[in-house]
């Protein structure tokens, strides 16, 4: 119990820390705010290259949840489905990767602004994490507070966590461990910054309205983590990944937020189960 205590009280110095850090960064950058520049080069895909891309991608979701899902659902839960996510990213990232040598085409590569330099890159993402730290918070303690109002005018509505909660909370395994902050840091990011900011946001921004375009990506981006929990956080998260996108125009800004945003959920995670 003390232990726990100590944990916790822990976590909350330390998320208070950085959110006061958020704050001023915040501040700065409002005080200091230059005209808008929008740096994300708009793409040159087809319709009907996005759409084979869009039909690529749900192929390797349902092939790798057709050939592991069955074996890894025997694993206690809810080791099966995070086992199941480890494998798509993989398979994901790898398509990326072949996509970038052999079919440049149905990305739109390359995704980057050519006059940012990739130092400059990763500033603008630590920057843009500290920045939207607050505002995800306040979102995030909004949205936690949904449940209750329903549950206040006779409405039973409740919300899981996410799988990966679960899991820290059942394992002891430092390896089990180091291998999910590797995925969640590095991989994920990676992966989902060049699907959701590199080719949907982008294509969309060319082809429509661009407001619509940040909107639908980032409730796509959204909905397929599959928790209502971290639905709307996660909405603003897409939302904010786009804008720091556009501060540069190179991929690396959102990878590093998106990295930064993820480590920062399970350093929380680590020290206080409870918190998340």
């Amino acid at each position: 119990m003390f232990e726990e205590m100590v944990h916790s009280r822990l976590a909350i110095t330390y998320f208070v820390s950085l959110f006061f850090i958020g704050i001023l960064i915040l501040g700065y950058a409002c005080l200091n705010r230059k005209e808008k520049n929008f740096h994300v080069e708009k793409s040159k895909e087809s319709w009907i290259d996005f759409s084979l891309l869009i039909w690529i991608l749900l192929m390797i979701m349902f092939i790798v949840e057709q050939l592991f899902f069955k074996p890894l659902s025997q694993l206690p839960k809810p080791w099966g489905s995070v086992t199941l996510g480890f494998c798509m990213q993989i398979i994901t990232l790898s398509f990326i990767l072949l996509s970038a040598k052999y079919f440049p085409r149905l990305f739109g590569f390359p995704v980057n602004s050519k006059t940012v330099s990739i130092l400059n890159a990763i500033k603008q993402g630590i920057l843009s994490f500290f920045e939207a730290l607050p505002l995800i918070f306040i979102i995030a303690l909004g949205w936690n507070f949904i449940p209750k109002i329903w549950n206040y005018f006779g409405i039973t509505f409740s919300l899981e966590r996410q799988t990966l909660v679960d899991l820290f909370l059942q394992t002891n395994s430092k390896f089990l461990i180091v291998t999910i902050i590797i995925f969640a840091t590095i991989i994920a990011p990676i992966t989902e910054e060049f699907i959701f900011r590199g080719a949907i946001y982008r294509f969309l921004k060319s082809k429509i309205n661009p407001l619509f375009a940040l909107i639908f990506s980032s409730l796509v981006f959204a909905w397929v983590h599959y928790n209502l929990l971290s639905f709307l956080p996660l909405v603003l998260v897409g939302l904010l990944l786009a804008r720091s996108y556009e501060k540069t125009g190179h991929i690396l800004t959102p990878i590093v937020f998106h990295g930064l945003f993820n480590a920062n959920s399970i350093i929380l995670l680590l020290m206080s189960p409870n918190l998340i």
